[in-house]
C-alpha cells in the first residue's frame, strides 16, 4: 500500500514538474534537472549537447521528457528481451552458473593451498 501510494505522489510531482517547467530545452548549469535529462540523451545518443539543443528546437521540457523516455526505452529494449530470453531458459542459467562456481572453486582451492604454504600450515 505505501508503496502504491509513493508511485502515485512521484507520479503527480513528475507531472507538476512537467508543467511548471515549460520552456525552451537548452543546457545551464541554473538547470540542472534539464541538463542531467541532457547528458543522459548524449550518453545514449552520441550527439553533443548543442546537437540535441537544435533537435528539440521548439520543444518544451515537458514534450522533451516524453521524447526521451521513448529514447531510454529502445536503448534498454534489447536488455529487456535478453532478460526475456533468460528468464524463459533457467536450465542455460543454471548450467551457466554451475560452470562458474566450478571455475571459482577451483580457483579458489590453488590460493587457499599457496596460501596455507605462504603461512606454514601446509
Amino acid at each position: 500500500m505505501f508503496i502504491y501510494l509513493l508511485t502515485i505522489h512521484t507520479f503527480q510531482l513528475s507531472l507538476f514538474q512537467i508543467s511548471a517547467c515549460i520552456s525552451q530545452v537548452y543546457y545551464s548549469e541554473d538547470r540542472p534537472g534539464v541538463s542531467n535529462l541532457m547528458d543522459i540523451h548524449s550518453g545514449l545518443t552520441g550527439l553533443s549537447h548543442k546537437e540535441i539543443e537544435s533537435l528539440t528546437s521548439g520543444t518544451d521540457t515537458g514534450q522533451y521528457k516524453l521524447m526521451l523516455a521513448d529514447i531510454v526505452n529502445e536503448h534498454l529494449s534489447p536488455i529487456r528481451a535478453k532478460i526475456s530470453e533468460l528468464r524463459n531458459n533457467k536450465d542455460y542459467v543454471c548450467s551457466v552458473l554451475t560452470k562458474g562456481k566450478e571455475n571459482a572453486t577451483e580457483i579458489a582451492c590453488k590460493n587457499l593451498d599457496e596460501i596455507k604454504k605462504v603461512i606454514g600450515l601446509k
